[in-house]
């Protein structure tokens, strides 16, 4: 989405200045105030041309931001929002909960005082993450999405990953696309939801697989060896048959088993039984890795620590969107690696986007990284480019 309207809600007159000028330095000039909730109301029902984002402090007289943003909610408002706010990080996530709840767009927080490059960031996703998704609803049938899969309309992106420690690339990501009718990538959530519905999971999962065994197959030259991660559905962690699959589909690769992880997310994981601890034993031994993912959302993350043979953990990334400042962010990371210490995991972390977060994760042990400071998902061309400049600029200098 390109931003052209935007209302800055706040009752410090010296902020809105600061905020006009910021948006400005964003390519939006046309740009209203108001002093607090129930003045901003009361625009957004004056104005003939919606605005498509809004600016709000929360602790404000009159109306404070927390009620306007229900009242927003309950609106039918269809543009992006942002928080900008001096109050705690606690405060702030809540806040952001009940945003999302009342299904406002937020596209995230910024702490006082604003921020032109973190204002500019927040803007830039929002428009890369459009660009990657799709304006109507997906419907295609079971014979539709097994013909999808056949001829490789779902391909694999790369997301690169650093090791704190050596500070050298470790690996990548394996994430998806799928090719829309006009040859643009669009974001893979509805076909993924398709394939969970239709059974097809495993299918979409071991097509993706055989593709990354090509690309790296002619990158190996430059390349050299590479450690690579693969989402796996739950799904497909109940086909006994899901090990020798895998490594049918990996068959003459350059990758050995133990170059290989397999990442899977922890909030479906207590859906299942003794099938799945068969196929994860059966995984292990064959000398796979194993990565419980978005470590710290789901209720049971100890449990299944203790009943699945992890690894690492992965930390999700609403654990680190808020760091340095986000107390409870940097209290529940520390007490992730003090554990992964103790039962001999390696800690990742996600959603890294500045290099000051970067330097705090490796302060609390974190052992890697990925997220947009290090690279953006990339297609195969792009990646291998992307690496292949490092590699370059490593042996002339001799540094990353």
């Amino acid at each position: 989405m390109n931003f052209t309207r935007a209302l800055l809600i706040d009752d410090d007159y010296v902020f809105q200045l600061m905020a006009a000028e910021c948006l400005r330095a964003c390519g939006i000039s046309s740009i209203e105030t108001a002093d607090n909730g129930r003045d901003a109301l009361g625009s957004l029902v004056a104005v003939s041309e919606p605005y498509d984002l809004i600016l709000c402090d929360l602790n404000m007289s009159e109306m404070d931001g927390v009620t306007f943003i229900r009242q927003l909610g309950d609106s039918g408002y269809t543009g992006a929002f942002i928080i900008v706010s001096g109050e705690d990080a606690t405060l702030l996530e809540t806040v952001s909960r009940l945003a999302r709840l009342k299904n406002i767009s937020l596209l995230g927080v910024i702490s006082k005082p604003i921020n032109v490059e973190k204002l500019k960031m927040l803007l830039a996703e929002n428009t890369a993450h459009s660009a990657m998704g799709q304006s109507e609803n997906i419907s295609l049938t079971k014979a539709e999405l097994i013909e999808f899969i056949a001829t490789e309309r779902i391909v694999p992106f790369y997301q690169p990953k650093l090791n704190l420690v050596s500070g050298d690339v470790s690996g990548l990501e394996v994430l998806s696309r799928f090719i829309g009718n006009d040859g643009e990538y669009n974001n893979p959530e509805q076909i993924i939801a398709l394939a969970e519905e239709y059974h097809l999971i495993t299918e979409l999962t071991l097509s993706v697989v055989g593709q990354v065994v090509r690309d790296l197959k002619s990158w190996r030259e430059v390349v050299g060896n590479i450690c690579v991660s693969f989402n796996v559905s739950p799904s497909s962690l109940m086909k006994i048959d899901f090990p020798e699959d895998l490594i049918q589909a990996l068959r003459g690769s350059v990758l050995n088993n133990n170059d290989i992880t397999l990442e899977v997310t922890e909030n479906k994981m207590m859906q299942y039984g003794a099938d799945v601890l068969d196929v994860l034993s059966r995984l292990k031994l064959k000398g796979f890795r194993l990565s419980l993912d978005d470590f710290g959302t789901g209720a049971a993350s100890l449990e299944q620590l203790r009943l699945y043979p992890f690894d690492e953990l992965k930390i999700d990334k609403s654990f680190v969107c808020g760091l340095p400042e986000d107390t409870f962010g940097k209290v529940a990371i520390e007490s992730a690696v003090k554990l992964a210490r103790e039962i001999g995991l390696k800690v990742v972390a996600e959603g890294v986007e500045s290099r000051e977060v970067l330097h705090f994760l490796r302060k609390l042990g974190v052992d890697e990284i990925q997220g947009y400071v290090l690279g953006k998902p990339m297609d195969a061309q792009k990646y291998f480019k992307w690496r292949s400049d490092i590699i370059s600029r490593r042996a002339n200098t001799g540094r990353v």
